[in-house]
C-alpha cells in the first residue's frame, strides 16, 4: 500500500494563489507461482485512488476538483531453459475520471471511463555472453465513452505490433569494449496510420582510461492519441511522428 498527499502550489500563476493540492493511495498483491524449473506463473492486482484540485481560468478558484480511479490486472505465464526465456502476458486497464466545477452557466461535470486490454509475447535467446536477440508481438484494445454533461461520446481503436531487438558486444574494439543495439518495431493501426520505427545506437567503454564512456543513438518514435484524447477529438488528432539522435560523452 502507498499513500501520498501534496499540498502543492497554485495550478495558475501567481503561485501564491489557492493551494491545488493531490491526494492518491494505492493497493497492490504481487505473487508467482513456481511450477518447476522451467516454468512459472505471475498474478500482478492494483488499485489507484486519485483525488486532485485543478484551477479552470482563475488561479483562485476552489471549485474545481477532478477523482480518478484506476484498476490494473495482470496475469503472466513465463518459460525459461537455458538461453531461452518466453513471456506471457494479459494485462487488463480500467480508468475512470470525473472533473467538476462551476462557470458563468453553473455547475459543470465531465465524466471519461476508459478500458484497455493487451496480450503480449516476447521472446529472448542469449547466444552468448556477448550476442542477445529477443523478439515479440501485441495486440491492444482501446475503449473510451465521455459525457461531457451536453452529451455522450465513445470511441475504440486496436493496435497490433511486431518488434525485434538485436544486441552485440565485442571486446577491444579500437581500444574501447563496444556494444551495438539495433531496435525495430511494426505497428497496424485500424484507426490511424501504420509506423515501423527504429533506434539503433553504439555505446564504448574506453579501456586506455578507465570510466571514459561514449554513445550514440538514432531514432524515430510514433506516439498515438491517448484513449482520453481520441475520445473526445477523434476526427481532429492525428499520431505524433519524431525522428532524433544524441551523442553523449561521460568521464
Amino acid at each position: 500500500m502507498h499513500y501520498l498527499d501534496i499540498d502543492s502550489i497554485s495550478a495558475l500563476a501567481p503561485k501564491s494563489a489557492e493551494k491545488d493540492g493531490y491526494k492518491n493511495i494505492n493497493y497492490y498483491i504481487n505473487g508467482d507461482i513456481v511450477v518447476n524449473a522451467n516454468n512459472s506463473l505471475s498474478l500482478m492486482l492494483r488499485h489507484d485512488n486519485g483525488k486532485f484540485d485543478f484551477d479552470s481560468g482563475d488561479a483562485n478558484d476552489k471549485a474545481s476538483k477532478g477523482k480518478s480511479k484506476q484498476d490494473i490486472y495482470t496475469v503472466g505465464y513465463h518459460f525459461t531453459k537455458d538461453v531461452l526465456k518466453i513471456d506471457v502476458t494479459a494485462t487488463q486497464r480500467k480508468i475512470t475520471r470525473n472533473l467538476v466545477g462551476s462557470g458563468s452557466f453553473g455547475p459543470w461535470s465531465f465524466d471519461t471511463i476508459g478500458k484497455s486490454t493487451q496480450v503480449a509475447v516476447t521472446s529472448n535467446y542469449q547466444f552468448n555472453a556477448n550476442q542477445a536477440l529477443s523478439v515479440g508481438t501485441e495486440y491492444n484494445i482501446n475503449k473510451a465513452t465521455t459525457d461531457n454533461g451536453f452529451g455522450v461520446s465513445s470511441a475504440k481503436f486496436k493496435n497490433s505490433a511486431l518488434f525485434a531487438s538485436y544486441t552485440q558486444s565485442l571486446n577491444s574494439l579500437l581500444g574501447a569494449d563496444t556494444t551495438f543495439n539495433a531496435v525495430l518495431r511494426y505497428d497496424h493501426f485500424d484507426k490511424f496510420e501504420n509506423k515501423t520505427t527504429y533506434r539503433f545506437g553504439v555505446k564504448r567503454e574506453c579501456k586506455l582510461l578507465p570510466g571514459l564512456h561514449s554513445e550514440a543513438n538514432i531514432y524515430s518514435e510514433y506516439k498515438a492519441p491517448s484513449l482520453y484524447e481520441f475520445s473526445n477529438a477523434k476526427d481532429k488528432l492525428k499520431p505524433q511522428s519524431i525522428n532524433g539522435f544524441d551523442i553523449a560523452l561521460e568521464f
